[in-house]
């Protein structure tokens, strides 16, 4: 059984380092290309910004309350499934402190599909069947 594990512990270090080498020859191509093109003043390089707008929610007291009514969570439980103190989601609650960006962004996808949730943690509230 180790040899096995060992066998695919060694593909899995191949095929990371396959990997990791062909992203590395891909950069040294594409800084390659911008130093060749840099030194023809007949070419010109065009860059592009583009600015992702990914508005996020505003989440008050009444809106933390409700998300976490939609899982069937107490505070306690709900601050540990989203990685955070029991006291943090009080203080949301209370108003005191706004959810940050990243809980803002996890409230909202609960939102988007609150069945979806509370069946990905029935069985971690049940006990860890």
């Amino acid at each position: 059984m180790k040899r096995t594990t060992d066998r695919r512990a060694e593909r899995a270090d191949r095929s990371l380092s396959t990997a990791g080498s062909r992203i590395v020859a891909a950069f040294d191509e594409a800084i390659e290309a911008v130093r060749s093109e840099a030194r023809s003043p007949a070419t010109k390089l065009t860059v592009r910004t583009y600015a992702a707008d990914f508005a996020l929610p505003q989440y008050g007291p009444a809106d933390v309350r409700r998300v976490r009514d939609l899982l069937e969570m107490s505070q306690v439980v709900f601050s540990r499934f989203l990685g955070v103190g029991a006291n943090t989601v009080r203080a949301w609650e209370q108003g005191t402190r706004p959810p940050s960006p990243i809980a803002r962004r996890f409230m909202g996808e609960i939102e988007a599909d609150p069945d979806y949730w509370r069946r990905r943690l029935a069985p971690p509230i049940r006990g860890g069947v």
